[in-house]
């Protein structure tokens, strides 16, 4: 038989259990919809930041610290209801599959380099490359008017 899901030493019976787990159950069912709603934001949240990355090559500092602060509150929830799952003996909520839960490493990088320092040396393959596009030759010098 499973262990009981209180402390033996608390000496309750089944039926002043009953009130404790049901209470738990209810908060499980509440935070794993909490958890599935926070899982869509999350994802709605990413698609608009690969939205801004495309067509202006750049997510806002604004928008990227909502994103992690989201982010963050998403892993805590994540937790928490991992742990009511294993206290109750349940299952963890299934997450659709077909949302992104993580923005690529490659966007994060290029919205941290297009906010801040570096973002310069991120644009130019090599010095080579750099020269080429920088040391433009005047031609208007060279093409007779």
């Amino acid at each position: 038989p499973p262990p009981p899901p209180f402390p033996v030493a608390w000496s309750l019976t089944p039926e002043q259990q009953k009130p404790f787990l049901s209470i738990l159950e209810a908060a499980f069912s509440a935070a794993a919809r909490a958890l599935l709603d926070e899982h869509s934001s999350l994802g709605r949240m990413e698609q608009l930041s690969a939205r801004a990355l495309e067509t202006r090559g750049e997510v806002g500092e604004e928008h990227q610290q909502a994103y992690e602060a989201h982010r963050r509150a998403y892993d805590l929830l994540t937790r928490n209801v991992a742990s009511l799952a294993a206290v109750l003996d349940q299952s963890m909520p299934e997450l659709p599959a077909n949302e992104v839960t993580r923005m690529d490493a490659a966007r994060i990088e290029a919205a941290a380099c297009s906010s801040g320092e570096g973002a310069e040396a991120n644009l130019w393959e090599d010095d080579e490359t750099q020269t080429f596009y920088e040391s433009l030759l005047d031609l208007r010098g060279l093409v007779p008017a």
